[in-house]
Formats: C-alpha cells, sequence, structure tokens
C-alpha cells in the first residue's frame, strides 16, 4: 500500500478563496507493481485522471451492476452494497 500522507494541518493562504489537494493510494500484492501504478497516477494531471477513474468505474457498473425493478429503494440500497464491496477489495484488472 501506497499513498500520499494528508497533512495534519490543511491551511487556506492568505488572500485565496480555494486551495485543492490531491490524494492519492496504490494497493498491490506486489510493492513493485503498487509503486508503478502509484507513480503512473501522480504524473497524470487533474483531469486525466478524474477521466481514468471515472472511466473504470463506468466500465465496472457496465459490466457489473445489478437492476431491480420497480424498488427504487432496494435498487438504491444493492447499488450501496455493492459499491462497498468493490471499493475496499484490491482492484483487479478483469473487472475493466
Amino acid at each position: 500500500v501506497l499513498w500520499n500522507r494528508v497533512p495534519e494541518r490543511l491551511v487556506l493562504g492568505a488572500g485565496k478563496r480555494n486551495v485543492t489537494y490531491r490524494f492519492l493510494m496504490a494497493v498491490d500484492g506486489a510493492e513493485a507493481i503498487a509503486q508503478t501504478e502509484f507513480e503512473t497516477a501522480r504524473a497524470l494531471s487533474d483531469d486525466a485522471l478524474l477521466e481514468s477513474h471515472t472511466s473504470l468505474w463506468r466500465s465496472f457498473w457496465a459490466r457489473s451492476d445489478i437492476l431491480i425493478t420497480g424498488n427504487e429503494p432496494l435498487q438504491r440500497t444493492v447499488r450501496a452494497s455493492l459499491y462497498y464491496l468493490v471499493s475496499n477489495l484490491p482492484f483487479e484488472a478483469s473487472f475493466t
């Protein structure tokens, strides 16, 4: 597991209205792979990183969604549960 650390204090400088922080994490059973993935993500622009992230999730949902008709609260619960499970497990390229 590799990540960039969250500062103990996040400070908005004088005269600034906003600030953007970017935090990354890479997880893999092999440290070298995690390092490569982390460095690859770190090298991407914010827009490219967001596009890559959303593209992978779009691909996952297109292949793995569970559709329930006629019960919207249950549909939301099932999707939330699936998201929770998948986002807490190591990513597998076969999901894409």
